[in-house]
């Protein structure tokens, strides 16, 4: 099922000419070629040697003292302007069109500025849209036509329509090209979306995140995980130092099952901004576990020591480190690790794991030396005397192991199995009696 489109909606852009082409047409007259001053020069040079007829210049001379008279009423301006449209004289000779470009202009900005008439955007719309086809290479009124187009919400249709403003304006002005990507996306029209934010990136010299993170977004939502990439890297390239592109990176590597590589990256993107939550640093540890790099994950947790330990017990964070150090083989970092923690927080359940790595590592004499300390803060200590019976069954120490297990009877966890090495003893004893 596709994907609902999360880009938010452009929601009005501002019409050209709002006031000028209200205010220019009493410089209209009677008697010689009308000069409408537009907005900008190349408008203007446009509009140099355009004749308008009488009639024209009357219904708009019209319109503009009514809306002087009355600016509330504009729907008595608009009269004029409708009349003449409807049955315009035939053209003047050099003349294409008896409908002078100023009056789609004034006639839709008239629609547009009248909230009491009924549709009137799309009324306006409709004007500017044939304004447009009399008048193909006028910029403001194709932008009149785009951005009426655009509130409309007909977005497949306004798309176009900026990008032919973008390539007709003498400005390039890349914020039409935005506009007219965000239509596509809000058409869900994914693909020429992308092209136009693509088209973007390319014609500047440092693109705008955004338009990168645009890209980024639609390629994830067409699941093409090399472009996905290819953009991500694109957007390291111009922004190294942003966090969340180094986090992109990370789980296009997830995507690919390639969690070594998302480690390393998400690595960096602790280097690049130190992480807030104790759950960023879980994430990483998580991978660095999953993917067989114990040496890493100790490291990570050190690292992420502070925040870690807000989500838990600190002893649970550094037996953690220490059971990472055994995973690598490196049973002599773990001890002196915990022997560092150990100096400076005299912990029972610390030392129990000391003991623990050392009887693991078959290093029996320095395991149950470890246990006794243990037996002696807690004579209760019932985890150490059953870990004492078994590193004592190793050096076959029978008398040390059968007083360990006997103590350990003292616990319900732990007494089936001390009462079978218990037997076990016993019978070995036994054996030897005959």
């Amino acid at each position: 099922m596709k994907k609902k489109s999360t880009m938010k909606k452009r929601s009005f852009f501002k019409l050209f000419a709002a006031s000028t082409l209200f205010t220019v047409l009493c410089l209209v007259s009677y008697g010689s070629p009308a000069r409408v001053f537009a907005q900008d020069k190349e408008a203007q040079e446009k509009e140099e040697g355009r004749r308008i007829s009488r009639e024209a210049q009357a219904a708009l001379v019209e319109a503009q003292r009514r809306l002087e008279t009355n600016p509330e009423d504009q729907a008595a301006a608009r009269q004029p302007l409708v009349e003449f449209m409807a049955a315009p004289p035939p053209a003047m000779p050099g003349e294409a069109n008896p409908i002078p470009l100023v009056m789609y202009q004034m006639l839709g900005q008239l629609w547009y500025a009248d909230p009491k008439a009924k549709n009137n955007i799309e009324e306006s719309q409709k004007i500017f849209k044939a304004g447009h086809t009399a008048y193909p290479e006028d910029e403001m009124v194709l932008y009149n036509y785009a951005a009426t187009t655009y509130e409309l919400e007909r977005f497949l249709d306004a798309a176009p329509l900026f990008e032919k403003f973008y390539d007709l304006s003498v400005k390039h002005e890349i914020k039409h090209l935005n506009v007219a990507a965000a239509a596509y996306y809000n058409g869900e029209n994914l693909k020429d979306a992308k092209r136009v934010f693509i088209r973007m990136i390319e014609s500047v010299e440092k693109p705008e995140s955004t338009w990168l993170e645009s890209v980024i977004s639609i390629c994830v939502e067409q699941e093409d995980s090399k472009e996905t990439e290819k953009y991500i890297r694109l957007a390291l390239d111009f922004y190294p130092m942003e966090h969340k592109y180094w986090n992109l990176m990370g789980n296009s590597f997830i995507e690919k099952e390639d969690y070594i590589g998302a480690a390393s990256v998400f690595e960096i993107a602790t280097r690049v901004t130190a992480p807030e939550k104790g759950s960023q640093w879980k994430s990483l540890i998580d991978l660095y576990n999953y993917s067989g790099l114990p040496l890493r994950t100790a490291a990570s947790i050190q690292k992420g020591f502070t925040l870690l330990v807000k989500d838990g017990k600190e002893e649970d964070q550094h037996i953690l480190v220490a059971e990472a150090y055994v995973r690598g083989a490196r049973v002599d970092k773990a001890i002196s690790y915990l022997d560092n923690v150990i100096s400076k927080n005299r912990s029972l359940r610390l030392l129990l794991k000391k003991g623990a790595i050392l009887s693991d590592a078959r290093r029996n004499t320095e395991a149950i030396a470890v246990f006794d300390e243990c037996i002696a803060m807690d004579a209760k200590a019932w985890d150490a005397y059953y870990m004492k019976g078994w590193a004592a069954w190793d050096l076959k120490d029978w008398e040390t192991a059968e007083k360990a297990f006997d103590k350990a009877t003292g616990s319900k966890d732990h007494r089936p199995m001390a009462q079978d090495a218990l037997d076990m003893i016993a019978s070995l004893d036994e054996a030897k009696s005959r």
